[in-house]
Formats: C-alpha cells, sequence, structure tokens
C-alpha cells in the first residue's frame, strides 16, 4: 500500500474547520455516488468494470481542490454505489458490505495518489494552462493513478467469486480504462464548477465544461443504445435456443404416455395381464433409447382376497412374494383394499418393487385416486421409486383399468380393478437436452406444486435459485405436459455466454469516442489555457508598468520627504551634527552645535574641526580621522573637551562616520557631538550611591553581627541575674537583690540600645516589616503605663489618662505601635521633675485619623533643642545628665508612624513640659488581644523531656537555669546539629530548643531537616538565638518553627511560652 503524500500546499482556509470539512466529505460523497451510479450503468454482469467511469474525475477533482478533507467522501462515495450495485446483484451476507468497503478504500487510494502525484510534479494551484501541465496532469492523475483502484478491486472481485479467473484481465483493463477516461473526461468538468483558484476555472464552464458535457452526454446515448441493440439481439438468440429445449423436452416426455397407451391397449385386448402378455406389449418400447425405468400392472384387491391373492402369485412362480406398505400399513387400514404391484418388467432392477401397495406412496396414491376418478393417464409428482436405491427422483404414469365400461365417475370407481403404469427417471430422459452448440444454456425441469425437495426433476441444479437474479442475464419459462400434470422447463443464459456477441466492437468503437472526448478536453484546456495565459501576461504587464510608475512617483515622493525628514532631523536634533570634507574643515552644522560652540553656521564654515577641540584632545580626535580613512569601524570618543568661543570648556561624546562614493573613496565625514556633561554628573551620582549603598549593607551587616555577639554575653548576664533574683532557697541579701536588679536593668537598657541601633538601620535600608491590623487603644495604652509604673512612682509622678470613647481603635502594627508608646512614655517619666504628671489621651481627628497625645510637666526644651529634636544620636546636650538615652528613639518612633501612615509631631517651651502628638488611621474597633503573661506559675503538666542543641556552654548554663525551675523537666543537651538529630533519634523529645549558629550546620538546615523526617515532624521546636534578623525569623517560621525567641532571654515570658507547649504534647518519658 503506498502512502499519500501531505499536499504540498495547504487547503483554503475554510477546509481547515471540523465544520467545513463535514460539509466537504458530504457533499463529494453524494456527488460521487450520483455520477458513479450513472457510469455502472454501463458495467456488465458478472464483473464491477465499466468502460466510463466519471466518478474517478469528480473524486481526484475534490481531492485537489479541498485536499485530504474529500477522501472520506470518496470512500463513502464509492461504498455506497458498489454497495447498491451488490445488493442488485443478488450479493448478501458479508460481502455486500466487505467487498464495497474494499473498492472503497482502493478509490480512495486512487484519488488521493493522483492528488499527490499532481501536486508534486504539476503544482498547486493546479490551473493547467500550460500544454505540460495538462499532458502530466492526464498522465499521472489518470493513466498512472487509475490502475490502484482496478489492482485492488479486481483481487477483491476474485476472492468473493463476483468474477472468473479467465474474466480477471479484461474486467482489469476494462476497470483502468474506464477510471482512466472518467479522470480525463469528468476531471475537468467537474474542475470547472470547484476548481481554484476560481478566476481560471469559472471562465472555462462555457469554453471548456459544456463541449465536454455535451459530448459525454451524446456518447453516453450512443454507448447505452449500441448495448441495447446487441441485448436484443443476443435475447434473440437466446429466445430460439429456449424454443428449442422446450420442443426437445416435449417429445421425450411424450414417449412415456405412448408407451402406457400401448400398455392399456394390451390390457383392454386380453382382458387381464400375465407376465407373458406384459412382456409382449413391452418389448418394443423397452427396446427404444427412450429411458423408462419400468412398464407393469398392479392389481385391486380387497383384504379378504389379500391371502389368495398372494397364494396365486407364489403359484406363478414369484416365490416369496408378499404385499407390503411403505406407510407402515396406515392406508391398508383406512382403504380396506390395496393396489399390489403384480408385473412388472423388466424384471432386472424392478424386482424389488414387487408387492408394493401403491396407495402406501402419497405421490403414487394421489395419481391411482386421480386416473381412476377420471379414466385418463395422471402423472406423479417427483419422489423416490420404490425400486430406486439411490435418491433419485421418479416420474409414475398410470392408466385405470375397469371392469366392463363404466361411463361415470361413481360406476368408474365402482369397477375399479387395477392400473398399468409406466415409469422414468427425469434425469435419465431428459439427459444430453442442449445440443452441443446450445451448452451456454442453463435448464431445469421444475414440478411447481410438488413439495421443495422433489420440485427440481432435472437439470442443473442452480437452475431454479438463480432464475430471476441480475447476474443470470436472460432467463424464461416454458410448460410442458406429462398426463394431467404440469411441469415448467426454466431456462437461463449469462449474457457474455451467448454466441454471436459483437460487444468488442462496439466497445472499441465506444473507447474511441471516449478517447476522442478526452483529446477534445485536453485541446479545449490547451486553448483556454494559452488564452488565460495571454489575459495574464498582459494582466501582469499592464500591472508591472502601473508598479513602476506608481513606485517611481512614490519614490520621488519619499525622497522629497526624505530630504525633508533628513533636514528637519538635522536641524532640530538634540545633539551636534556637522559634516566635514575629507580634509576635515566643517562643511555645515546644526543649530544644536552653533549653541554647544557658541559659533554661528557662518563662523563654522570652513574651520578645521581640531581649532574646536581642547588642544589636549586634538591628537585622538585626528587619529579617529586616520582610522575612518583607514575604513576601520566607525569610531566613538568621549570625554572630548569642546572649546566654546567664550573659552568654557563642554565635554562631549564624538562619533564619525565615512561617506564613500561608488570607488570607495571618502567624499564626506558625518560628525555627531553628544554633551555628555549630565551624563558624566549622572554617573557620578550612581558611583556615589552604590558606594552609600554598600556602606549601608556594610554598617547594617555589622550592626546584625554586634547584636548577635553582643546579646550572647547580654543573654548570660541578663539570665543569670534573673536566675538569682528568682531562686529564693537561700534568697539574696536586700542590698544583692538590689544589686541584681542593677545588673537586669543595665543588661535591659544595653539590649534596648542595641535594638534601637538595629531599628534605624533596618529603616534606612526600607526592611522594616509590618502587619497591620486593628488595635483596640485601652488594652494597648494598659499595656505600656504598666511598663513604666514602676520608674514614675519612684518619682512620685502622676499618670493620668483619658482616652476617647469615639476613637476605640488605630490601625497599625501592634509591636510597633506599642514600642512608640512606650518611648514617649518613658521620656516622660525620664525627663519629668520629680512629684509632676504625666498625662496620656486620644480624640478622633479629621481626615479619618486618631490623634495620640503624651504630655509630661518637665524640662521642657528651647527653640534650637526643638530645631535638633528628630536628629539621630542627638541627646539636646543631656549626654552627661546622669538619664539613660541614644538619642534615637524619638527618631525611630517618627519613622514607625510614618511607615503606619501616620505622623508624630513634638510641642515643648523650656521648663513647662513637652506634648508629643502621635497620629495614626482610625480603625474599627477590635477585640481586646491578649494580655501579657504575668509572673511565672507553677506548671501542670508531668513529666517532659526537652532537648537543647546549642554549642556555647554559658548559654547551656543559662538554659539550666531557667529549666531547673520546673522539676518535671528533663533537659538533655547537644553541642553539634549532626549530635542533636542522633540524641534526638536515640531518645524522643517532647519539645526542641535550637539555637541557629552552630558550628557543624546552620540551625535552619537542622530545622529542615527535622520537619522533613516523618518520626520527628511532629515534635514542636522552639528558635532560640541571638540572631534577631526579621529575615531569618520568617524563614524558621516558615520551616516549620513553633516560636522564634531571640536572646538574651525574659524568664518569666520563656517559661511561659515552654509551660504553653509542653501543656500541648503528651509525653514522651
Amino acid at each position: 500500500m503506498t502512502t499519500i503524500p501531505a499536499p504540498l500546499s495547504a487547503p483554503p482556509p475554510r477546509a481547515s474547520t471540523p465544520a467545513w470539512a463535514w460539509v466537504v466529505a458530504l457533499a463529494t460523497a453524494a456527488a460521487y455516488a450520483a455520477v458513479g451510479g450513472l457510469g455502472l450503468v454501463l458495467a456488465e454482469p458478472p464483473g464491477y468494470a465499466s468502460p466510463l467511469y466519471p466518478a474517478a474525475g469528480i473524486a481526484l477533482a475534490a481531492t485537489l481542490t479541498f485536499g485530504r478533507a474529500a477522501l472520506p467522501g470518496v470512500l463513502l462515495g464509492s461504498f455506497f454505489v458498489n454497495g447498491a450495485l451488490g445488493a442488485l446483484r443478488g450479493q448478501a451476507g458479508p460481502a455486500l458490505l466487505v467487498l464495497p468497503l474494499v473498492i472503497g478504500a482502493g478509490a480512495t487510494l486512487q484519488a488521493g495518489l493522483g492528488a499527490a502525484l499532481i501536486r508534486r510534479f504539476v503544482g498547486l494551484p493546479a490551473s493547467l494552462h500550460a500544454p505540460r501541465d495538462i499532458v502530466l496532469a492526464g498522465g499521472l492523475g489518470g493513466l498512472v493513478a487509475c490502475t490502484v483502484s482496478a489492482s485492488v478491486g479486481i483481487p477483491a472481485l476474485l476472492f468473493n467469486g463476483a468474477i472468473g479467473v479467465d474474466a480477471a484481465p479484461a474486467t482489469w483493463l476494462t476497470w483502468w480504462a474506464g477510471d482512466t477516461l472518467g479522470v480525463l473526461i469528468a476531471a475537468p468538468l467537474a474542475l470547472t464548477l470547484i476548481g481554484r483558484p476560481r478566476e481560471d476555472w469559472r471562465p472555462r464552464r462555457r469554453t471548456v465544461g459544456l463541449p465536454m458535457l455535451v459530448a459525454l452526454a451524446l456518447l453516453a446515448a450512443a454507448m447505452v443504445q449500441l448495448d441495447r441493440l446487441d441485448r436484443q439481439r443476443l435475447m434473440a438468440t437466446f429466445e430460439r435456443g429456449a424454443d428449442g429445449l422446450a420442443t426437445e423436452a416435449h417429445a421425450r416426455l411424450s414417449a412415456p404416455l405412448y408407451a402406457l397407451q400401448a400398455l392399456h391397449s394390451a390390457a383392454l385386448a386380453r382382458g387381464d395381464l400375465d407376465d407373458i402378455a406384459l412382456r409382449d406389449a413391452a418389448r418394443w418400447w423397452l427396446a427404444q433409447p427412450i429411458p423408462l425405468q419400468a412398464m407393469g400392472h398392479s392389481a385391486r384387491v380387497g383384504l379378504d382376497a389379500l391371502p389368495a391373492f398372494e397364494a396365486q402369485a407364489q403359484a406363478q412362480g414369484l416365490a416369496g412374494y408378499q404385499v407390503f406398505d411403505r406407510d407402515g400399513g396406515a392406508a391398508r387400514a383406512a382403504d380396506g383394499e390395496v393396489v399390489a404391484l403384480r408385473h412388472v418388467v423388466p424384471a432386472s432392477g424392478n424386482a424389488a418393487a414387487l408387492g408394493v401397495n401403491a396407495l402406501s406412496v402419497p405421490e403414487a396414491r394421489a395419481a391411482i385416486l386421480a386416473t381412476r376418478r377420471s379414466g385418463q393417464p395422471a402423472a406423479t409428482a417427483g419422489f423416490r421409486l420404490t425400486q430406486s436405491a439411490a435418491q433419485e427422483t421418479g416420474i409414475v404414469v398410470y392408466q385405470a383399468l375397469y371392469r366392463g365400461e363404466p361411463d361415470n365417475e361413481a360406476t368408474r370407481i365402482a369397477a375399479f380393478s387395477g392400473v398399468v403404469f409406466v415409469s422414468l427417471r427425469a434425469e435419465a430422459a431428459l439427459a444430453g437436452l442442449a445440443p452441443a452448440d446450445q451448452t451456454y444454456l442453463r435448464w431445469c425441469l421444475v414440478d411447481p406444486a410438488a413439495p421443495a425437495a422433489h420440485r427440481r426433476l432435472a437439470g442443473s441444479a442452480d437452475c431454479d435459485a438463480a432464475d430471476g437474479a441480475a447476474d443470470t442475464g436472460f432467463a424464461t419459462r416454458r410448460a410442458l405436459q406429462l398426463g394431467d400434470r404440469s411441469y415448467e422447463l426454466r431456462v437461463g443464459a449469462a449474457v457474455a455466454s451467448v454466441p454471436g456477441q459483437q460487444r468488442e466492437t462496439a466497445w472499441l468503437l465506444s473507447l474511441a469516442g471516449l478517447a476522442s472526448a478526452a483529446m477534445l478536453g485536453a485541446l479545449l484546456l490547451t486553448v483556454t489555457g494559452h488564452s488565460r495565459r495571454t489575459e495574464l501576461a498582459v494582466q501582469s504587464a499592464t500591472a508591472r508598468l502601473q508598479q513602476h510608475a506608481t513606485e517611481r512617483a512614490g519614490a520621488e515622493q519619499a525622497l522629497l520627504e526624505s530630504e525633508q525628514r533628513l533636514r528637519s532631523i538635522f536641524d532640530h536634533a538634540p545633539i551636534g551634527m556637522m559634516f566635514l570634507d575629507p580634509g576635515g574643515r566643517i562643511i555645515e552644522g546644526n543649530a544644536q552645535l552653533c549653541q554647544m560652540t557658541g559659533c554661528s553656521n557662518g563662523a563654522l564654515r570652513g574651520r578645521s574641526v581640531l581649532e574646536i577641540v581642547h588642544p589636549d584632545d586634538v591628537a585622538r580626535v585626528a587619529r579617529q580621522r586616520r582610522d575612518l580613512f583607514a575604513g576601520m569601524p566607525d569610531p566613538v570618543l568621549e570625554p572630548v573637551r569642546l572649546r566654546r568661543a567664550d573659552q568654557r570648556e563642554l565635554r562631549v561624546r564624538v562619533s564619525a562616520a565615512a561617506l564613500r562614493n561608488e570607488r570607495g573613496r571618502v567624499v564626506r565625514i558625518v560628525g555627531v557631538l553628544e554633551d555628555i556633561t549630565e551624563h558624566l554628573q549622572l554617573q557620578a551620582s550612581e558611583d556615589a550611591l552604590r558606594r552609600a549603598e554598600a556602606a549601608n549593607r556594610a554598617k547594617s551587616d555589622f550592626l546584625s553581627r554586634m547584636s548577635h555577639e553582643l546579646r550572647t554575653p547580654l543573654n548570660a548576664m541578663i539570665g543569670f541575674a534573673q536566675l538569682l533574683g528568682m531562686d529564693h532557697e537561700p534568697g539574696l541579701a536586700p542590698h544583692q537583690t538590689e544589686w541584681a536588679q542593677q545588673i537586669q536593668r543595665a543588661g535591659w537598657h544595653l539590649l534596648e540600645m542595641i535594638n534601637d541601633t538595629l531599628d534605624l538601620a533596618r529603616m534606612e535600608a526600607g526592611t522594616v516589616p509590618l502587619v497591620l491590623e486593628p488595635l483596640p487603644l485601652a488594652p494597648l495604652v494598659s499595656a505600656c503605663r504598666a511598663l513604666i509604673e514602676a520608674p514614675a512612682a519612684k518619682l512620685g509622678l502622676t499618670l493620668e489618662e483619658r482616652l476617647a470613647a469615639e476613637a476605640p481603635a488605630v490601625q497599625g502594627d501592634a509591636t510597633r505601635v506599642k514600642q512608640i508608646l512606650t518611648n514617649l512614655l518613658s521620656n516622660a517619666v525620664k525627663y519629668n521633675r520629680r512629684g509632676g504628671q504625666v498625662s496620656i489621651g486620644s480624640r478622633r481627628a479629621d481626615g479619618g485619623l486618631v490623634e495620640i497625645t503624651v504630655a509630661d510637666t518637665g524640662l521642657g526644651m528651647t527653640e534650637d533643642q526643638m530645631a535638633a529634636l528628630f536628629q539621630p544620636y542627638n541627646r539636646l546636650g543631656r549626654e552627661n545628665s546622669g538619664i539613660e538615652g541614644t538619642g534615637i528613639g524619638l527618631v525611630i518612633s517618627r519613622r514607625l508612624a510614618e511607615l503606619m501612615g501616620g505622623t508624630l509631631k513634638a510641642d515643648s517651651r523650656a521648663d513647662a513640659g513637652s506634648t508629643f502628638t502621635l497620629r495614626l488611621p482610625a480603625a474599627e474597633a477590635a477585640g481586646t488581644p491578649a494580655a501579657d503573661p504575668g509572673a511565672a506559675r507553677p506548671a501542670p503538666y508531668e513529666q517532659r523531656l526537652v532537648h537543647y542543641v546549642e554549642d556555647n556552654a554559658i548559654n547551656i548554663e543559662v538554659m539550666r537555669g531557667v529549666l531547673a525551675m520546673r522539676e518535671q523537666i528533663v533537659l538533655e543537651c547537644s553541642a553539634l546539629g549532626l549530635d542533636g538529630v542522633a540524641g534526638i533519634r536515640h531518645r524522643r523529645p517532647d519539645l526542641i530548643l535550637l539555637d541557629m549558629q552552630l558550628p557543624d550546620v546552620s540551625g535552619l538546615e537542622l530545622l529542615r531537616h527535622l520537619k522533613a523526617d516523618d518520626l520527628l515532624a511532629s515534635i514542636p521546636v522552639i528558635v532560640v538565638s541571638a540572631d534577631a534578623s526579621p529575615k531569618h525569623m520568617e524563614q524558621a517560621l516558615t520551616l516549620g518553627a513553633a516560636h522564634y525567641v531571640t536572646k538574651p532571654l525574659d524568664v518569666t515570658q520563656f517559661l511561659k511560652l515552654v509551660d504553653g507547649v509542653l501543656e500541648s504534647v503528651q509525653s514522651r518519658l
């Protein structure tokens, strides 16, 4: 099987859509079926080949036009046409579906191959203008491609038995010729209707399509008429042959009647028949070539006389003679008598029938009863003779014998004495019925009234079944009579077998006419193609002339516009431009060049370009001009100092390009000067910015490292100080307790300075994370107030709180708002007078804001101090006052307020106190946040195991001291990350405390490893680290840490956190 190549040119756009593909397939199927049905009218049984099959041309034209979308339609149309033809010719069963499907597949492959060959060697679009294209299309799409369908269909017909092997070559040739002529004639016709491009094919409908259609119709009519005349002549020959067979059959069936009459006459003359009389009467007839099976006599015997009848026969030499029945005795019992075979000749081959009761054989009984009633000969239906050993159909003709001369039916029945008969085998009697010159006739003798098993008496076994079928060609019937029984002689013949045919001459004439029509089509295509080519050539030449004129006018206009644009660009360009002669003298400069140099165009014209360049840069510019003459790529110089007329310098970038003539000589130099003063300034600014950003990053990294390095010893200092204050067994002396508290205050102050410094660095880097949410003011202010109550009490200060009900909440970050308020309240306490007052209040402000004020009665500030209030690290001259501070708290507070969409302002006078006003966006009232945890309380849970991964021994000791306050906690420690994993797997803890800075592996990597382990992932992890960077905190929480606690630890808060986690887990111990 040949694979059909893909089209070299895609089909029209619409054919690519599924809906249009269905339309193409169905339309192709309908056209193929309609035209194919007409073409197969000319196909002669039993083959399927037609000498003209236009559907092949329809299939090729559709495939050429619509591509692969038409191929399913070809398959469907061919299947329908051949299926209908098969049904008309008597096919049934699977062959009625399989054979048309195979033939349809061949037609589809043929159309696809023909279209592919034309696309490959002729090309698309297939306009068929040139004689070469017409010859190639006809040869490839017709002569070559049309071998496919015949080569597929003929084996299928052979396999199915539709044709014989001897008819296969002629059928193949007819099939191929019919498809080829169909392509050569019908394809151009179809292309005039559907061919593309339509402007090439539509004009050919009258010049090619109409003449071809008329010629094809005339040829088809002539072929049909020739076929009809030839068929009538053959029909007459067939009828003559059938008449001859009927005459001969009648003659052969009349002979048994004559023999029966002779036997009847002998019985009447003798009064009775014995063996001698029977042999004498039958001797001459048995000697004739008529193949009579037997002649004999059967006697009517009553049952009471039957023993004597049998004894008499035995006495006359028939030893063992006995009357018997073939129906088991049913007829004998019903009749009360028998009609027994008494005498038969010849005895050889018939002795087995002696004694049979003829009335016990249904066929014989019907004939005997008929002749008994009528007195005329009566023939039986076909049945197996008693004496016949084979399943062979025989006929018996009976003649009744009477006592006396009865004259009506009743007297005949009463006087009935027996019968004489003649039996024959019909097949033998009619053997060789058709003469040697009429063997093409198929005949059979049929008894229409007989049961189906014995209906055919003689002749072809398939004659009765095939009678009337389309493939038999001719068929007729002749009526024959034997006694009182009617028979039919059925005769048939295939059209191709009737002698005297002249179809070859008719087909040759038809093929010649069809070939002439095809040549006419080729001639018409050639003539119209030549006319079309001439028309296209004239149109093309005209179009080229018009295009040339249009292009020339357009080019002139474009040249003019281009010159105008170039002049406009040259005059208004924001960069300096000039034309130089090969010697480097200025020919012309634009307005920007004049502005850059401070000279007019007239003053510049004729001057050397080197005269307007700084002397130190002259050598570089001269070298640039030499490089241009040497053919090097257009050079760029920067910066070049340009000398203005006012003696000022201008830094420019100089680009140059050489304009050469057709011989390659430089005729002009184009120079472009760009002022890069601002560019250089911007570049310097960017360099400074990069250096500042690098310095800022270095500062941030330094502060982060410093924070980490300071938090570790602070953790030990503050942690042990807290543990000393919380250890009551035995407790510290009062002065020692005061010392421990001093240590704590100093440590927390140092931590506050570290945090403030880091916050300021983050703000400068723009990396402060904020979570904005509605915050209720009352609990927030209460929490901040609780932090300053103790120092305020020491100074005897009065705290006053006035919060407005119409401003219940603000929008902000909880931690950062608390940080601002705590800073403001702490400053109001620290810089207040002993016995003074601190007040905090709120109110609803304009613009959707809430205003929070913190006022004190302290020292106040001068105007100079107010001017420097929000400068980092500026303590306004109070560095030596003994009051703790860093000078950046207010700076941080103000920037945090601005980041949350608010403001922070101050109002102060010397010796009259200060008022700080914080404004934040208002929010709807929100739920009250959970109160800060109070003092440590005893934990209710039972024994728990905690594993601490930390490499710093001091931090481990601090943690031991902290967790020692929970007797039910068992602490295990690991100094290395990998040792920690092994210890945790060995003894699964209830809680893991994890440091971020480990010697062998980072804490984040260790955390990722723990959460990826199915056995350890469910263990809660609290990160305890001196790394307070938000980035690392977020990464740890994202990886699955339950909490992130920074060092130094607030022991009370940390124990609260640990208790909460351990209460929620079940013990591992």
